[in-house]
């Protein structure tokens, strides 16, 4: 534990150093850097060779460098407009607007995105495994050097390049195209804007910074479902649950006007049939059916699995979740957080926006047993066409869910994430449309291509 604490600590400074330096150096001051180096070992012993002729001009000329890039005090202005979201994995094209306001000709500029300094802490150093550490040799796992990059780039949350700025004239206006690529779901924040500018020598890059703090939303990653899919189910009847909802449940679709009978409400009376008819009216409705499909999240990590099955099985409800774009169905969404959470969109209701922003927030449970999602599902009423179940794994627990889903006579779309089913036997369904598909990580894009019902 001493030592894994006391290798964040050098794996800490040595990253935080190395990122300064690089971020400074041009590739001919890389270079120039690597020759300072290398003349330097030769120099021990001056008696012997004339190496620290070479390591006393190529330092000079870094020394002369570095002198030139302390100073960058030209005036800019800055103007980034961002979208509310962006999608993990995808670039996420954007334009800066820059304005000089130096009062001079500004030439040979350039400008990237700023990382966060944005480190692991203890807890998640000794505590979380990176994607494929099983496959590493015994001396990376034990060092957990590829940890440690995993999680600092994962924190930071997104990777960008540096863009070349054209000549700009005095008070000149500029608009730069930018990219940032998001590493990791969820809310990541944009500090600012660096602007570089190289030294006289063009070893070395000045820097200036400027703030413009921004939250960026980072969805899930989907996958395309085959054209025309659809699951199992017929409609269903969703008498007195969505009242609120003008045309969900309970608010039924008018079909005529009669006379008042005693015990009517008398938000149904239609006040201008007593002006005209001088006896009261009552709107006459019809309840609605229509689809509903239940999305069912397993956030239950087990400790032999890493964070990439959790990944994937999140990329898989997101993809399900475009079934509240048909306009025609109602969608709940259920999985289990710091508490258990069910949520229902489509028609009046949240619209796939919404269940995207809330899959970008969905984080692995810790806290809760599996059965409390289990008590979700069954706490349920039954007004489900059909169900979509994601599991991280194949075991009792959740082989007893998907029967009890199943003995209640729905028709079920079950995913699991992983090879095999580990030895737990698979369901006998009761319903004929029931399938379950394993998905090992990685292909779950392939496997939904494919998916058939």
């Amino acid at each position: 534990m001493r030592n894994r604490r006391f290798s964040l600590f050098l794996f800490h400074l040595l990253t935080s150093r190395s990122r300064d330096i690089r971020s400074r150096l041009t590739t001919g001051g890389a270079l120039l850097l690597g020759g300072v180096v290398a003349s330097a070992v030769f120099t021990v012993d001056i008696t012997r060779t004339q190496a620290y002729q070479i390591f006393a001009l190529l330092s000079a000329l870094l020394v002369v460098s570095i002198l030139f890039s302390v100073r960058f005090r030209d005036r800019f202005s800055l103007v980034r407009p961002l979208p509310r979201h962006a999608t993990l994995g995808q670039p996420l094209e954007y334009s800066v607007t820059l304005i000089n306001d130096s009062g001079r000709v500004q030439d040979n500029l350039s400008l990237r995105e700023t990382l966060p300094e944005s480190y692991p802490t203890p807890e998640e150093f000794l505590n979380t495994t990176e994607p494929g550490a099983k496959k590493r040799n015994w001396f990376d796992r034990h060092v957990a050097y590829h940890r440690y990059l995993w999680l600092t780039n994962r924190k930071q949350g997104f990777a960008g390049k540096s863009v070349p700025i054209p000549r700009m004239p005095v008070n000149g206006t500029c608009r730069v195209a930018l990219s940032l690529t998001p590493t990791r779901r969820g809310r990541i924040e944009l500090e600012g804007i660096t602007l570089m500018r190289p030294d006289p020598l063009g070893l070395i890059l000045a820097h200036q910074y400027h703030a413009l703090p921004v939250s960026l939303l980072v969805l899930p990653k989907r996958y395309a479902l085959p054209a025309g899919f659809q699951l199992p189910g017929t409609r269903q009847h969703q008498a007195g649950w969505v009242q609120s909802a003008s045309s969900v449940g309970d608010s039924e679709e008018f079909v005529a006007l009669r006379e008042y009978r005693e015990g009517d409400s008398l938000r149904r009376i239609y006040w201008p049939g007593l002006a005209r008819h001088n006896k009261l009216l009552v709107r006459e409705y019809q309840n609605e059916f229509f689809t509903r499909y239940g999305l069912i999240l397993d956030t239950f990590v087990t400790p032999e699995q890493d964070l990439a099955a959790f990944e994937e099985a999140v990329s898989l409800a997101a993809s399900f979740a475009v079934m509240v774009e048909s306009g025609d169905a109602l969608l709940d969404l259920l999985f289990v957080g710091d508490q258990a959470y069910h949520f229902t969109a489509g028609r009046s209701l949240a619209h796939l926006e919404q269940i995207m922003e809330i899959l970008a927030c969905v984080d692995i449970n810790t806290r809760h047993p599996f059965e409390q999602l289990t008590q979700l599902v069954l706490s349920q009423p039954v007004m489900l066409s059909s169900c979509v179940v994601i599991l991280l794994t194949w075991d009792a627990e959740r082989s007893a869910l998907v029967r009890r889903l199943d003995g209640m006579g729905l028709p079920l779309v079950v995913l699991v994430i992983g090879d095999s089913g580990g030895g737990t036997p698979l369901p006998a369904w009761t319903h004929p449309a029931s399938r379950l598909w394993f998905v090992p990580v990685g292909q779950a894009e392939g496997i939904l291509a494919r998916l058939e019902l």
